[in-house]
Order: C-alpha cells, then structure tokens, then sequence
C-alpha cells in the first residue's frame, strides 16, 4: 500500500481512506488498562461477557503492551456502561478510555483516585464537626473531602450540623 501523496516534512503519508477505515472499526469501543499489575485475558474476558453483555458488548481484544479494548454494538450502551461505573475486576481498578484515531495509548502515571464513601446508618452526632472530622481522619481521607462536605452543610443551610 503506497500512497501517491507528498507532504513536506513527513517521511510517511497514510491515506485518508485508510484511517477511516481504522476509525469505522473501532467506533464505539473502549481501551482501557489497570491500575498496578495487569490481569490475565482470561480473566477480563469472563468478567466483561458476564457483565458487560447487557450494554451491547460485542468484542474483547488486548495489545501486546496491555491494553484492552472493548467494542459495543452501540455508543448510547457504550455510553451507559461508562456511567454505570467505575469499574474493577477482582478488585483491580480499570481505566477506560474512548477510542479515538488521534488517541496516543499511554499509561497514565495516576497518584490519586477519587474515591466516593457511602456510609449507612450514620448517628446524627457523627454529622457534627467534630464528628465529620473523626470519620474523616478513620478513613484516612485527605483534607479535600472533609472541607468539601463542611461545605455542604453551609450551602444546605444546615451550619448548626458542621
């Protein structure tokens, strides 16, 4: 395949119909990679067929440098599979992307993840200031989260609570 194109300054000409082509595959798929060590194919293919299948999950491939890549059917059930996150497989966190042509596959080098707690049957004097404190220092959250919901309680009019 040799395309009859020049262009200054590039040794490599890749024809337009070629990358759409590219394009037209991968619409409406994923990549993603996990956070640390890396699972086993057989392992992602079973979680994903198992519960991915609903949003339209077509087609499960991964790279030689681990990457994953997940085509559905459709970008609205690629979309809810998105939202319906986040996701981890055997309690690893998965990082997932939508696919473009201009995308450079690199790994993240991620410090941090937000993570959001949800806790149940909390008593009332746990919701004061001191008590927010308290649950916030035994779950080792950083300052972020504690001012973050001091700020709520100011915002919901509710400053008797913080």
């Amino acid at each position: 395949m040799e395309s009859s194109e020049a262009v200054d300054g590039a040794d490599v000409v890749i024809p337009l119909s070629s990358v759409k082509q590219v394009t037209d595959r991968y619409a409406n798929t994923l990549y993603g990679y996990f956070l640390g060590k890396r699972l086993a194919f057989p392992v992602v293919d079973f979680f994903v067929k198992n519960n991915w299948v609903k949003y339209g999950l077509s087609r499960l491939m991964m790279n030689a440098n681990g990457f994953f890549f997940f085509k559905f059917k459709t970008k609205e059930w690629m979309d809810q599979m998105l939202e319906d996150g986040p996701w981890m497989i055997r309690n690893v966190p998965i990082i997932l992307k939508e696919w473009s042509a201009s995308n450079n596959l690199e790994k993240e080098d991620i410090k941090a993840i937000p993570v959001w707690v949800k806790m149940h049957d909390v008593p009332l004097a746990a919701l004061l200031r001191m008590g927010l404190a308290c649950l916030h220092l035994r779950l080792g959250a950083k300052d972020v989260g504690f001012v973050y919901c001091h700020n709520v309680c100011r915002i919901m009019g509710k400053k008797q609570l913080c």
